[in-house]
C-alpha cells in the first residue's frame, strides 16, 4: 500500500513538473521579441527593393556584428519566372509598406522584416530554422 502511494506521488510530481516546464516555455515564447532596428527616413519615403535591401542589410550586419559574407536570397513573386530580374524584397500584398528580405550568412539563413512607419523604417531579425 505504501509503495502504491509513493508511486502515485512520484507520478503526480512528474506531471506537475512537466506542466510547469511547458508553461515556462510557452510564456517565454510569448514574451520573446525579435531583435529590432530603427532607421530614420523622410516621411515621403517609399520602400523599394533597393531601400529594403539596404535597411535589412544594415540591421542584419548590426545583429551579426558585421558578418562580411551576407548574400541576399532572391524572391520570385507569384507569376514571375526565375529568369526575370531578381527581386529581393517580398512585399506584403495587403500593405506595401511591409515585407521581408531573406539573407544567407555563415551563421545561417535570416529573414528580416522591413516596415515603413512614416518617419522611420523598422527591421526585425528572424533566424530561419
Amino acid at each position: 500500500m505504501k509503495a502504491i502511494r509513493s508511486r502515485n506521488s512520484l507520478l503526480i510530481l512528474l506531471f506537475v513538473t512537466a506542466v510547469l516546464i511547458a508553461g515556462i516555455v510557452m510564456v517565454a515564447t510569448w514574451l520573446w521579441e525579435p531583435p529590432s532596428y530603427r532607421f530614420p527616413v523622410p516621411p515621403e519615403t517609399v520602400l523599394s527593393d533597393s531601400l529594403a535591401m539596404e535597411f535589412s542589410k544594415k540591421a542584419l550586419a548590426a545583429h551579426l556584428k558585421n558578418s562580411p559574407q551576407m548574400l541576399p536570397i532572391p524572391c520570385h513573386p507569384q507569376g514571375q519566372s526565375a529568369s526575370n530580374e531578381n527581386l529581393y524584397f517580398a512585399v506584403n500584398a495587403n500593405d506595401p509598406n511591409r515585407g521581408y528580405v531573406r539573407w544567407s550568412t555563415p551563421q545561417g539563413i535570416y529573414g528580416v522584416t522591413v516596415e515603413n512607419q512614416g518617419d522611420r523604417v523598422v527591421c526585425q531579425i528572424y533566424p530561419e530554422k
